[in-house]
């Protein structure tokens, strides 16, 4: 059932903003509206001695002077002018009961319609950046809205569109969006200029009763935003993420005059290699810690907290301010060894080349793969190199623990989101044969539980578990211990062995002899297994090769 709406019981009058001064002062517009004030200035002055609060007026008499009746004369008819436009206002809504829904801003409409005209020429641009400078917000974030703006101002020059509020309505922005679209923006960026750039800034003029525009009488609540008929699942192909074996490839590709001479046509110089290096070991690192690039020099610099009872280090997020808890992959621990205390001057969100350079680097490595996706109807095929960025990183970081079973929950305490709707986007784009292999084992086992049982079981959990463990014995020879010794190491693996998989067998007795000789502690050395994976059967990546800490 709709609100009733008593059109004759909205009210005004008008107040003086100081009554006791001994000097003019300005009168206020008060409009009462279902009990919500509205303040409007009359734009004229009055001495409060002169002022008849009852009558709601100021006096003429022959006891004040030529002037003061001259100037009480312009209030009186502003008065007058004002009440009448308000009355107009009322009438206007009882004639059209449709409009009550916009009586707040027909108000402005009606209180402001002459000095609105007068203000028609007011470069709309002009007024919309002082909009986004009096936003509550990061100096990043003004840049990239002022960014946009620049962008639909120059559209405006090249078609002789006139900077002018009453030009920001439908027609614009439907030509705004086409134009946008000849330039291949995507649909999902289109969305993001308009909607949520230059709506917002727009709303903000029409409540601002000194811009001249109206939201109503815009249109701009018809405008339909076009569609991507792009198929979504090729669409989602440029969208990549890397493999833990990708990154690992990454991470042993050695940087050296020769394996980089193909990049530089020039000699190359050590300036060249401590680029290259510095930009593969942070992909690589940021590929583990999950982090935007941002947040990579607070590894470094000691703005972290390490907790080694649990093999974590952890930081306040830059853009959100929230603290990240990440476990420490021992390449992670390798890596911030070797950067300790290092300013990073390539791999850097300041560093406009990064991208550039990290494209040149997978390039060499070998990421080659054609990848072929659609956007805006069209396939394009691209390298898998050209698509990836610094941003890839940390969709790898998320992937990679969705794939080893680690709980969304747990992933985002690693990346810092409030929620799970990020990760749920990024592990969406599951690989057409991690979607295959999920279906056909799901059906194999449905269909033939026997046949999967023996495939997957070639040797029991205690024939597993005894080869690990003779591994690790044979190890401890020379080291002079013995299996008691690192009771906390294979209780840990014996807790579970029903999961562990024949093929990682030799890679978990290798990873755990080698952290040995390393004097690694043996509640890291669990937490390490836990954190690649090979301990549980949801994990479909092997980590590849173990690179022990240096």
């Amino acid at each position: 059932m709709e609100n009733q709406i008593f059109v004759n019981e909205f009210t005004c009058n008008f107040n003086l903003r100081e009554p006791k001064a001994k000097k003019p002062t300005n009168i206020y517009f008060i409009v009462c509206i279902e009990g919500k004030q509205m303040k409007f200035s009359t734009g004229v002055k009055i001495y409060p001695e002169q002022w008849n609060k009852k009558k709601q007026e100021a006096y003429i008499s022959f006891r004040l002077s030529e002037l003061d009746n001259q100037n009480n004369a312009i209030v009186n008819a502003k008065i007058t002018s004002m009440r009448k436009d308000f009355m107009d206002y009322k009438t206007y809504l009882c004639e059209n009961p449709k409009e009550l829904i916009y009586r707040i801003p027909l108000l402005k409409r009606f209180i402001y319609k002459d000095s609105m005209k007068k203000k028609a020429s007011i470069s709309a641009i002009a007024m919309m950046r002082k909009i986004i400078e009096s936003r509550q917000s990061k100096e990043s974030t003004k840049s990239q809205y002022n960014n946009t703006i620049d962008k639909f101002e120059r559209y405006l020059k090249e078609n002789n569109i006139e900077d002018d509020f009453k030009n920001m309505n439908l027609k614009t922005i439907n030509g705004y969006q086409q134009y946008l679209l000849d330039e291949n923006t995507k649909p999902v960026t289109i969305g993001n200029i308009i909607r949520g750039t230059l709506f917002p800034i727009l709303r903000k003029a029409d409540k601002n009763i000194d811009m001249p525009f109206d939201w109503r009488t815009s249109n701009l609540d018809s405008f339909e935003l076009v569609r991507d008929n792009s198929n979504k699942e090729m669409a989602d192909n440029k969208k990549v993420t890397l493999s833990e074996e990708q990154v690992m490839q990454i991470h042993a590709f050695e940087i050296t005059k020769e394996s980089i001479k193909d990049i530089y046509k020039q000699e190359i110089q050590d300036v060249h290699l401590q680029r290259f290096q510095e930009i593969k070991d942070m992909f690589v690192f940021q590929c583990l810690v999950g982090q935007r690039i941002s947040d990579l020099p607070k590894f470094f610099n000691g703005e972290n907290n390490i907790d080694t009872e649990h093999n974590t280090i952890s930081i306040i997020q830059k853009k959100t301010g929230t603290r990240a808890y990440i476990p420490i992959h021992p390449i992670t621990q390798e890596l911030l060894n070797k950067y300790n205390g290092h300013i990073l001057e390539y791999y850097s969100d300041k560093n406009t080349t990064t991208n550039v350079y990290l494209r040149k680097l997978l390039k060499q490595i070998g990421f080659n793969e054609e990848i072929t996706y659609e956007e805006n109807g069209k396939l394009i095929t691209e390298p898998l190199y050209e698509l990836i960025h610094t941003h890839t990183a940390r969709h790898t970081f998320v992937t990679i623990m969705c794939r080893k079973g680690v709980p969304k929950d747990m992933v985002i305490l690693a990346t810092g989101h409030e929620d799970t709707k990020m990760i749920d986007e990024v592990y969406s784009h599951l690989t057409h044969k991690d979607k295959s292999k999920k279906v056909a084992v799901a059906f194999e086992k449905a269909i033939n539980p026997e046949k999967v049982e023996a495939s997957t079981e070639s040797i029991n959990a205690d024939k597993i578990l005894e080869l690990i463990n003779k591994g690790i014995a044979e190890a401890l020879a020379p080291l002079n211990k013995k299996l008691e010794d690192v009771k906390e190491v294979t209780n840990h693996i014996k807790a579970n062995k029903a999961t562990i998989k024949e093929e990682n067998v030799n890679l978990i007795t290798g990873m755990v002899i080698s952290l040995l000789q390393d004097d690694i502690p043996l509640f890291a050395i669990n937490n390490m297994l836990d954190t690649t994976g090979l301990l549980y059967s949801t994990s479909h990546v092997k980590t590849g090769v173990y690179y022990p800490i240096k």
